[in-house]
């Protein structure tokens, strides 16, 4: 795919998932049952990886504070450990210190180290 190809299904793709995924988070939040929608937030959550890895995105993607840590590609462990504590933007994750992210039930240092990895891949680091 040519990068002009790329640069024109990206804001689609993008837009598109998040929007789904905006208004599947909606729905869970509002709802006592989450576990009742969460094998459809995994699987729109691994359909978004795999077309931003399809469009290649990663080589460019710059994420800003307001960018929903599902855009981030965090293993799934790493991701629901977030989740399940209230972290949904990046701005949130950049207000965590290590200690902060080690409090959370079942959270280790192999996904923190995941996360470190990935916020240094995009010129981000944890609170210190």
């Amino acid at each position: 795919m040519s990068k002009i190809a790329v640069s024109r299904a990206i804001p689609f793709a993008l837009g598109e998932l998040t929007a789904t995924i905006e208004v599947l988070q909606t729905k869970i939040e509002a709802e006592s049952d989450v576990w009742e929608h969460k094998q459809e937030y995994k699987n729109l959550l691994l359909e978004f990886k795999d077309r931003l890895n399809t469009l290649d995105v990663k080589a460019g993607f710059k994420p800003g504070r307001e960018t929903y840590i599902y855009q981030l590609g965090l293993s799934e462990k790493a991701f629901s450990r977030l989740m399940e504590n209230g972290i949904r933007t990046l701005g949130d994750l950049l207000n965590l210190t290590e200690a902060d992210y080690l409090a959370f039930k079942n959270a280790g240092r192999k996904s923190l180290a995941e996360i470190k990895e990935r916020l240094a891949g995009f010129g981000y680091k944890l609170k210190e």
